[in-house]
């Protein structure tokens, strides 16, 4: 067998998950690719090191710049404000993100003052919402 058709280790994911979203985009190149560790590195990724991904050598260069082309991609989207086209399908209550102007928000904890001085004046407590964006995954 040659060198080029060679199996080397490519890159390390902690979760089923992360790994097949990763190899959707190997499949989508036809690059042929290996998981290891699947089973045992999802269960238990702190132990046994996640999910492993193998290219075939020759394949390097190619998965390099398919993984560059989708960070550019990533970084644009994110650095764009006033991104989403229809939000027509958002609640009209959804608060605007502080961090990048998405209105693909919502609450994710309602917080409650249950201060000794609500109790005693028997005023309804104050409820703070606190707020998630979809899109640049922040609290707010």
């Amino acid at each position: 067998m040659s060198e080029n058709n060679n199996f080397i280790f490519y890159r390390r994911f902690p979760t089923y998950f992360d790994t097949h979203v990763f190899v959707q985009h190997l499949d989508s190149k036809d690059i042929p690719y290996v998981i290891k560790n699947e089973a045992m590195g999802t269960l238990m990724p702190q132990v046994f090191g996640g999910v492993e991904i193998w290219i075939l050598s020759k394949d390097q260069e190619e998965v390099e710049e398919l993984i560059g082309s989708l960070e550019e991609t990533n970084e644009a989207m994110a650095d764009t404000l006033g991104f989403e086209d229809d939000v027509s399908e958002y609640d009209p209550g959804n608060r605007v993100c502080i961090h990048c102007g998405s209105k693909n928000t919502r609450i994710f904890e309602k917080e409650e003052d249950y201060s000794l001085f609500h109790k005693v004046f028997k005023k309804k407590s104050s409820i703070q919402n606190k707020w998630y964006c979809f899109h640049c995954r922040q609290k707010f």
